[in-house]
């Protein structure tokens, strides 16, 4: 007998017609009766063997593509997956890797996390897991993280080699809960003004934030730059705690509404660390979601200048439901709304007609403390709009950034002179001043990147010529070498969005003129 949830799926078709009917629906409906013969008439007629469980899946995920850019169906591994992305800790032993050549390359290891303790180094290379080869087989990354990964207190064998010594070495690490911090660098980029990069809202996300807040201010910050590029959002919850940081008592952050769900706000409840003091928020393209409700909430309420280029555009909500069997359907329950009404989704496609709730670009938003005019169409306008960083970069390097072959050669090279490296420069200080990529590296990029003899030399007097280029590789050297704090502060020596907010909140007149009212 086939074997199929179709109470579930029923379910979901009847919402996809507009009836509202939940999945445990039991009037009988003509529709249910259409489909249920449907069914039966596949499995007792149909010519060939089916996987009625590789079907049913694919109905679930069209149903469901058919509603909304954002509604979307996960089968269990999706939704664990999902779900520890967004967690603030997790089971494991605390490295972060790479594939590289066939080869699992380990880029960093956690300071406080049990490979650490057990003797696992960056730059380490993993042969075996449990006696099971890793390296030269092309596992995938879900397979990869099933090995390593595992429950608290459980060992796991790790085999490395490691450059420069002959033999491999196997060492038992016992797992543990590692925690992940979604602030990674925090600094001072002047005396009196401090630097926080969130790089995603997880469920532990306004902690570090309070956490960078207070260390910062502990080192004298009086102005901020909160950097929200390329962070595509996450939890609710924590995009409002952390917009409280920011605003008074009272003072609304977002609202939630939909056609079945009744507007919902969110308000400061007062004695946030950052009320008073100059506030720089970078976005671009790919800052969406909660990073959208923190940077709308600030620019309605003239309390931060909002510099880069226009965010993603997702103004949805969705909500997780989850089925017996682990797996997950997220449902698009309402919109968010900033709190002078603007929803910042973009228009999107269903059924060949784009969907927007209402022309929102004819109509009129102001800021409710300045009163300055707002756009609304598709995420959040800059009050300083600056050209994305990758359009510095010549378009070959940009295309080898797409593929990976810039990461994957600074990978190899670090592999091969990480001892090297640390001598000459024992700490990122003395990198960051003296370190220069020469012509030689320069010269052994491109032929990694296995273009033709004759493009070579031209390629390499192009690249060797761009002060962006070779800015870039210094800071992802600096990354492999030392981590993603020593990345991004390199990286932000060269970033007009990092310098025109140094600028801003340096300049207290400039600073008003942009949030005065035009």
């Amino acid at each position: 007998m086939l074997k199929i949830r179709t109470h579930i799926l029923f379910g979901l078709l009847l919402a996809y017609a507009g009836t509202g009917v939940s999945y445990a629906q039991t009037t009988p409906d003509p529709r249910v009766e259409k489909f249920e013969k449907l069914i039966q008439n596949v499995e007792q007629n149909y010519t060939d063997s089916i996987n009625t469980d590789a079907i049913y899946e694919e109905v679930l995920k069209l149903v469901l593509k058919e509603l909304d850019p954002h509604s979307r169906y996960f089968n269990k591994t999706q939704a664990d997956e999902v779900n520890r992305r967004l967690d603030s800790s997790f089971d494991g032993i605390g490295i972060t890797y790479v594939m590289l050549r066939d080869t699992l390359y380990i880029l960093s290891v956690n300071p406080d996390g049990p490979a650490k303790n057990a003797g696992i180094k960056a730059g380490d290379r993993i042969i075996e897991v449990d006696n099971e080869t890793i390296a030269g087989v092309k596992m995938n990354t879900e397979n990869i993280h099933k090995l390593i990964g595992g429950k608290r207190g459980s060992d796991v064998k790790i085999t490395i080699k490691r450059r420069g010594t002959k033999q491999s070495q196997t060492l038992t690490v016992t797992r543990d809960k590692i925690i992940v911090k979604s602030v990674e660098t925090a600094y001072m980029a002047s005396p009196e003004i401090g630097y926080l990069k969130l790089e995603k809202f997880t469920s532990n996300s306004a902690d570090d934030v309070e956490s960078a807040l207070n260390a910062l201010k502990e080192q004298g910050a009086k102005h901020l730059i909160f950097d929200l590029r390329n962070n595509t959002g996450g939890y609710l919850n924590n995009a409002v705690k952390i917009s409280e940081e920011f605003l008074a008592s009272g003072q609304l952050i977002v609202y939630t509404e939909g056609e079945n769900s009744e507007r919902v706000e969110y308000k400061a409840h007062g004695g946030g660390l950052f009320t008073e003091g100059r506030v720089a928020v970078l976005v671009n393209g790919q800052s969406a979601s909660a990073s959208e409700i923190v940077s709308g909430a600030l620019q309605d309420w003239d309390r931060a200048v909002i510099i880069g280029q226009k965010t993603y555009g997702k103004g949805l909500v969705q909500r997780p439901y989850y089925f017996d069997d682990g797996s997950m359907m997220r449902l698009t329950i309402a919109r968010y709304y900033t709190p002078t009404g603007r929803c910042i989704q973009k228009p999107y496609e269903v059924n060949k007609s784009i969907v927007s709730k209402e022309n929102l670009d004819s109509i009129e938003f102001k800021t409710l403390t300045n009163k300055r005019i707002v756009s609304s169409a598709g995420g959040i306008l800059p009050d300083i709009l600056i050209d994305s960083d990758t359009t510095r970069y010549p378009k070959l390097y940009r295309e080898w950034m797409q593929k990976h072959v810039v990461t994957d050669f600074v990978h190899s090279y670090v592999d091969k002179k990480r001892t090297h490296l640390l001598t000459v420069f024992p700490d990122f200080q003395k990198f960051n001043q003296e370190f220069s990529p020469d012509k030689e590296l320069i010269t052994s990029l491109v032929k990694f990147s296995a273009l033709s003899k004759d493009l070579e030399h031209s390629t390499v007097s192009i690249i060797w010529s761009d002060k962006n280029v070779k800015i870039h590789i210094k800071a992802l050297i600096a990354g492999d070498l030392w981590g993603v704090p020593e990345y991004q502060k390199i990286m932000n020596e060269n970033s007009p969005e990092y310098l025109k907010a140094v600028e801003c909140l340096t300049e207290a007149s400039e600073y008003s003129k942009i949030l005065a009212e035009k």
